[in-house]
């Protein structure tokens, strides 16, 4: 997702954003336990992600870390009125 936004950010390529809303909905659809009473996201499991609701282990670093660095990109998004953002210098070095 916020390879997605990277890439929005920097380009905003339409095929980015199309394809960011499809990831977001199936996230929703599949990895939310809100079915269960609980605002929090499966953290781990089998291939098939086979429902084994076990709401005494939260993952609290890797998904706040990845909201707030989404968040941050939303925001410099905002700042700029929506324009697209130059590559930053490591990025440009290594485009072909």
């Amino acid at each position: 997702m916020n390879a997605l936004l990277t890439v929005i950010e920097h380009t905003g390529a339409g095929w980015a954003t199309d394809r960011f809303a499809k990831t977001l909905a199936h996230i929703e659809a599949l990895y939310s336990v809100d079915r269960w009473g609980s605002r929090f996201w499966i953290s781990g499991g089998d291939r098939k992600v086979t429902v084994e609701p076990n709401l005494a282990r939260v993952e609290h670093y890797h998904h706040p870390r990845r909201l707030m660095s989404g968040i941050l990109a939303l925001d410099r998004m905002v700042a700029r009125g929506g324009k697209t953002a130059p590559l930053p210098r490591k990025m440009r070095d290594a485009a072909p």
